[in-house]
């Protein structure tokens, strides 16, 4: 297992765009892949669904956490949001 070190992110942008997935039975429990990764195979399309792209100079959705997104990523290769789902995340 290769663990990157994070980078440093200038204030706006984010190390990475990122991919967001949302699990279909559990609505509150979104998963983020940066975009220049391969998709887990768990996130398989029949538990799970695409939401959308949130580049890397986009604001974050309510409830996005940059550091701890990057943190996943560099010990998993992707990040689970395992808090209540926030707004905007419809």
């Amino acid at each position: 297992m290769v663990i990157e070190e994070p980078a440093r992110v200038r204030p706006g942008r984010r190390q990475y765009a990122y991919n967001l997935f949302r699990n279909r039975l559990r609505l509150k429990l979104p998963c983020a892949v940066p975009a220049e990764r391969p998709v887990p195979g768990f996130l398989g399309p029949e538990q799970w669904s695409f939401e959308q792209v949130l580049g890397r100079s986009e604001a974050a959705l309510p409830g996005f956490r940059d550091r701890a997104a990057s943190v996943g990523v560099r010990l998993n290769g992707f990040n689970l949001l395992q808090a209540p789902r926030p707004k905007g995340w419809s």
